[in-house]
């Protein structure tokens, strides 16, 4: 991963962990955040605004797991798939 790889999970984070649609629309407002933290060249801001909210879905997938798991813990979610 690039320099910028990772700007979308921190804001993802700290921004309370909103859904992708939400995060796609937070992005705008966050970038004087983003910008103090991150050293992102133009061209990465551009490609960031850029994302669309399923490709964010994709690239934190992982992340959204794990902190699904560490809120409700993983019984809930093998109840809702209907494994026993």
């Amino acid at each position: 991963m690039g320099p910028g790889a990772g700007t979308p999970r921190f804001a993802w984070e700290a921004a309370g962990y909103p859904w992708s649609v939400r995060l796609k629309a937070l992005l705008p407002a966050w970038m004087p955040w983003i910008r103090k933290r991150f050293k992102l060249t133009p061209e990465i801001e551009k490609h960031l605004l850029a994302i669309s909210p399923r490709q964010m879905d994709r690239r934190l997938a992982v992340k959204k797991n794990r902190q699904r798991r560490r809120i409700y813990g993983r019984l809930h979610f093998k109840w809702l798939n209907g494994e026993r």
